[in-house]
């Protein structure tokens, strides 16, 4: 009968599902035919032209190399245009390499047709294609007219001379020769791309309406069986009505129902507290029951609170009885919903007894202030919630934060007194979890703001329901030197490893790659799963794309919703999986999780190929989040003097590694880890005031922070790379760029980075440039500079991605590896420059300054050369030594003395800087020898003396003689 009556009063709602649908498949359709595939076919055309001029551009270039090789007289004109041309003729291109250039004058005749050579030398002035059109003569007039441009025509089809059809083409003069230079691409194979796009298209656009349908009648189908459920439901409300009814007449403890049409409702205990009547009971109003309430509180109750306003609301009261005899009560509301009415059930309890035990704990109170306020130390009382207002201290208390009087003491809260937002973030933190806090080192502010410096023991006082009423704390003031040791010792102990494991490649933690195919049933794989102890499988798709992952949350959320485990894991995996580099570090993978909110990131190698997997929660260990949590602290921080603040704490940090005896790689991440947090933040702080950014960009670091081996005396090196644009808009976009080098280079000096002496800064227009604009620059320096140019510009062969779009980085990269791939001049002059570096000598007097940068620079020069020209994606020095000796170029033998002599120096380097800094002196790279030991000294003599063997490998690898 139900099911009946449910299906004629929702006679209509199946159309009013489908017909949405059905219009909204036809939309898909239309705009696929109408705008979707046409927008297609223009993209297609737009892409072959540019595909075009960029292919004209490059015979363009092999003219120009010829002809600038003319004018150094390195051969003659005539020479050169012959190999100019030799070279164009065969230059190819295309599937199957047929497509070609050629070369006519301004006249025009004919220069070199690599397929047409009867053409060669000829006056093609009157040359016809089939369709009349004089093509050779629009060709020069439109060089003449536009300086470049397109012609269409009809030509043969590449090499067969039977076969005429369309063709479009792009010409550009070369002028020093008066040569045109032309190649073109033919319609029908443009049209052949386009038809197999839009057969893709419409293949793919039937699958997706199948689905879409498919997957709007199973929601349909689950909506109408929502719909009849609904429909039962309210049928059994109805029929519950007496059994409710009766339950709450059984109930021992009073209830009163407010619905929102003014109904009052009591139940037979209420009645008897009352001493009324049931007939003269629902004659009363609100007021008369509690004549103690305030009208505020009355409205509440008559339902015109919010939910969340009423969750753990207690009210107390008195409740008028009969007699006009007061009875103290507790009420406690919750929100009801009954029979399409809004309403309140309020819980009346006694609570006469309760009372009385108040009054007998306010006496034993009052004797328990009378003894803290004998004692020292500092005792009170704050509210558990909020800012832990203060409730009551003793005098001690009183006396230690600066209050005068106990209205003062009322007046304050924990929140403002601390030093430092994140210390009560933390302590809040601390008493969820455990519900105490012992001997907490807090940072304070007096009343008067004078800094106090507590150990603060907390426990939590929770009231008879379990909830937390009350924080009971115990203060006690601690000396500036107390505190110093205290926080340095555990410095010591906590900050090493964990500072050290955020700044390694997330290489050393990736799972072996384990995957299914998306269409693979759920049960099979969550047995697949079981037998191989994984808890996380990635999902691939047919083509082997990885497309998601499923892990163990999914499937238990997915099997307590439906117990079909015959469905395709595509329909619960977790989707789409990002990704990270192996070469990027713990914290890079840890910040990423935090902001994208990721359990899970595929990991990629160099070349892009997925290679593993990474689960965060197996890198977050305690110290692991405790640095986080202060790194994270630079990431947030609103303004420049805030990052200072903590770019010197965290130096400190460093410092104590340094003291410590750490490895100068553990060293060397640190500062790394700590110098590109402090350059992202200071990145995003630029975007907020200038606005974002018109293009992708990346900041990349250059020289030592380019290498990761920056240290407590260093400046700054960087530049921008921008994504490349339109030349009409590049003056605003290089504009806005430069202003954001500006205040980037600006706050990184504020903060503490110097200035780089040489202006090799992001703020320098040379050094802010589009992406274009700095292959420009590597290819100058690779294939026309001579030594000393090199010399000067070394220092942009050690970069580094910190923030930004990484894709130009490695763009740029990998151009550098290209350009320089087979040049032996290049490494020829930078080994020649290298070896103008000398290392000091190991004749040392008793006073002699030895400058520590300066003699690690043969080391840093050696293992940059050979790992250019060996393409090496590294761009630390040790890292590049051990790269190196895995692909066999140097010895095991040279590599453990490189790798011995570069460390020990860098370490010299941070002990003596460490030093400077302990006596609040500058830290610099100018070692007194005196300050070392007679074993220094030794170590130190052999290593100096091993560069020199270094340098001579260097010269007879790249030179051909061993460097005297």
């Amino acid at each position: 009968m139900k099911a009946q009556s449910f299906w004629l009063v929702n006679r209509t709602y199946l159309l009013k599902i489908v017909l949405p649908a059905l219009l909204t498949m036809v939309l898909f359709m239309v705009s696929l035919y109408q705008i979707i595939i046409p927008r297609f076919e223009t993209i297609i055309m737009d892409r072959k032209r540019e595909m075009t001029k960029e292919l004209i551009n490059s015979a363009w270039h092999v003219a120009d190399h010829f002809h600038r090789a003319a004018q150094q007289q390195r051969m003659s004109d005539d020479e050169a245009r012959r190999r100019a041309i030799e070279q164009i003729r065969h230059l190819r291109y295309g599937d199957e390499s047929k497509d070609y250039f050629w070369i006519t004058d301004f006249q025009p005749v004919m220069i070199m047709h690599p397929f047409r050579e009867e053409l060669n030398g000829s006056d093609l002035s009157n040359f016809l294609d089939s369709r009349g059109k004089k093509l050779f003569v629009e060709m020069v007039a439109i060089v003449k007219r536009d300086g470049e441009g397109f012609v269409d025509y009809t030509w043969q089809w590449k090499d067969d001379s039977t076969r005429i059809v369309p063709k479009l083409s792009y010409v550009r003069p070369y002028k020093p020769w008066g040569w045109i230079i032309g190649t073109g691409i033919y319609i029908e194979d443009v049209k052949a791309e386009i038809a197999g796009l839009e057969s893709n298209i419409v293949t793919i656009s039937l699958w997706i309406t199948v689905a879409t349908a498919l997957l709007l009648l199973f929601m349909a189908v689950q909506n109408l069986r929502s719909e009849r459920r609904r429909y039962l439901a309210e049928s059994n409300l109805r029929e519950a009505k007496e059994r409710y009814e009766a339950l709450v007449e059984a109930s021992t403890e009073g209830l009163l129902m407010v619905l929102d049409d003014g109904q009052v409702f009591c139940n037979r205990t209420l009645q008897g507290m009352l001493g009324y009547t049931e007939e003269e009971a629902r004659k009363l109003d609100l007021k008369s029951m509690f004549p103690s309430l305030t009208d505020a509180q009355i409205l509440g109750l008559s339902g015109n609170t919010s939910p969340l306003d009423l969750e753990h609301l207690h009210i107390e009261s008195t409740l008028k009885t009969k007699n006009g005899a007061d009875t103290p009560v507790l009420l406690t509301p919750s929100p009801v919903q009954l029979f399409g009415k809004q309403g309140l059930v309020v819980i009346v309890k006694d609570i006469r007894h309760h009372k009385q035990i108040v009054t007998e704990l306010d006496e034993s109170r009052e004797r328990f202030l009378a003894l803290t306020n004998r004692l020292s130390l500092g005792v009170f009382r704050t509210e558990a919630g909020g800012d832990m207002r203060f409730v009551e201290a003793n005098a001690a208390a009183c006396s230690m934060f600066g209050f005068g009087n106990q209205e003062d003491v009322q007046s304050a809260d924990m929140r403002g007194l601390l030093d430092e937002s994140h210390q009560f973030t933390a302590l809040e933190a601390d008493l969820d979890v455990h519900g105490f806090v012992s001997n907490r080192i807090l940072r304070c502010r007096k009343v008067d703001g004078n800094a106090l410096t507590l150990s603060l023991s907390v426990v939590v006082v929770r009231d008879e329901s379990g909830d937390r009423r009350y924080c009971d704390c115990l203060a006690e003031d601690v000396s500036e030197v107390q505190r110093t040791e205290r926080v340095a010792g555990k410095l010591m102990t906590d900050l090493q490893m964990p500072l050290v494991q955020l700044g390694q490649p997330v290489s050393s933690f990736v799972r072996a790659l384990r995957s299914c195919d998306m269409g693979e049933p759920l049960g099979k794989v969550v047995r697949v799963m079981d037998r191989m102890r994984v808890d996380m499988m990635m999902v691939t798709s047919g083509e082997g794309t990885l497309i998601g992952y499923v892990d163990g949350d999914a499937v238990q959320r997915y099997i307590l919703a439906s117990e079909n485990m015959d469905v395709p894991v595509y329909q619960v995996m977790q989707a789409p999986i990002q990704t990270v580099r192996s070469s990027a570090t713990v914290f890079d993978v840890l910040d990423a999780s935090l902001e994208k909110d990721v359990p899970y990131f595929g990991v990629k190698d160099e070349n892009g190929a997925l290679v593993g997997s990474v689960a965060v929660k197996e890198l977050l260990t305690a110290g692991v989040r405790n640095q986080l949590y202060f790194l994270q602290r630079v990431k947030q921080a609103e303004s420049i003097p805030e990052i200072r603040q903590c770019r010197e704490q965290l130096q400190m940090y460093v410092r104590m590694l340094i003291e410590s005896g750490a490895g100068v790689e553990t060293i060397a991440q640190a500062t790394t880890l700590i110098s590109d947090s402090i350059r992202a933040r200071i990145v995003q702080l630029a975007i907020a005031e200038l606005g974002e950014p018109p293009l992708a960009f990346a900041l990349i670091a250059l020289g030592s922070e380019g290498r990761g081996e920056q240290t407590l005396a260093t400046d700054q090196d960087n530049a921008i790379i921008y994504a490349d644009t339109e030349e009409s808009a590049d003056a605003a976009v290089k504009d806005y760029f430069l202003r954001l080098g500006t205040f980037v280079c600006g706050a990184l000096d504020n903060v503490g980075y110097d200035f780089c002496k040489g202006e090799v800064m992001a703020k320098n227009p040379r050094w802010c440039t589009s992406l274009r604009g700095w292959k420009d620059h590597f290819r100058d320096w690779v294939n026309t500079a001579n030594p000393q140019d090199l010399l000067e510009v070394n220092i942009f062969f050690d970069f580094r991605h910190v923030y930004g779009e990484e894709a130009l980085t490695d763009e740029l990269r990998d151009y550098l590896r290209r350009v320089t791939s087979g040049n032996n001049a290049f490494f020829v002059y930078l080994t020649q420059n290298a070896l103008k570096i000398k290392p000091p000598s190991w004749q040392f007097k008793a006073v002699e300054l030895l400058d520590i940068k300066s003699a690690m620079l043969p080391l840093v020069d050696l293992a940059r050369i050979y790992a250019l020209r060996h393409k090496l994606p590294q761009s630390n020095t040790l890292e590049r030594m051990r790269a190196l000796r895995q692909k066999d170029v140097l010895s095991a033998a040279g590599v453990r003395d490189m790798t011995y002599a570069y460390a020990f120096l860098l370490t010299l380097r941070y002990q003596h800087q460490a030093r400077r800094l302990a006596d609040n002196a500058t830290p610099d790279n100018k070692l007194h020898t005196q300050e070392l030991s007679e074993t220094e000294k030794l170590v130190l003599k052999r290593v100096l003396s091993q560069i020199d063997d270094f340098q001579k490998k260097l010269s007879l690898d790249f030179r051909g003689t061993v460097q005297t």
